[in-house]
């Protein structure tokens, strides 16, 4: 019981904040998730994309929450940190390929 409100709430947190980011109201936040050192660095990012890719992430990693708390679901979670992993490796490749400017 104590494992599906954890993931419960983890999956609301990525809803709750996904869509914060979307709205665009987390901008700062996206953009400290990156640590640039320079506002010449920042320049070289689209913030409008880098939201959408952000938001995307979070609010698709939500429903694998769900997944993992599924009694008699055949979803290891093996399975599920290679999904992340996954989707972590794609996240990054588009970041530095179509959210630069």
């Amino acid at each position: 019981m104590g494992k599906l409100i954890v993931l419960i709430v983890l999956a609301a947190f990525n809803l709750i904040l996904g869509t914060f980011i979307l709205t665009g109201k987390c901008d700062n936040f996206v953009l400290g998730c990156f640590h640039f050192s320079s506002t010449k660095e920042e320049e070289k990012f689209n913030i409008g994309r880098l939201r959408i890719l952000m938001g995307v992430f979070l609010i698709i990693l939500a429903p694998l929450y769900f997944l993992l708390s599924i009694e008699g679901a055949k979803w290891p979670g093996y399975l599920f940190s290679t999904a992340v992993w996954t989707m972590l490796i794609a996240y990054y490749i588009l970041v530095y390929t179509w959210a630069k400017k």
